[in-house]
């Protein structure tokens, strides 16, 4: 995935928007781990 869009952004000439994408993806996937992990442990860890 990442070396497609990688391509898609050399394609559009546009770094800025594959920045952006990128941090969106990081923040999403970091916030469904978190989510993930509490959900495991419980709403207040125990």
């Amino acid at each position: 995935m990442i070396i497609a869009s990688g391509f898609l952004v050399m394609a559009l000439n546009a770094p800025t928007v594959g920045l952006l994408l990128l941090v969106v993806l990081k923040v999403g996937v970091d916030v469904r781990a978190h989510l993930k992990e509490h959900r495991k442990l419980g709403a207040f860890g125990g």
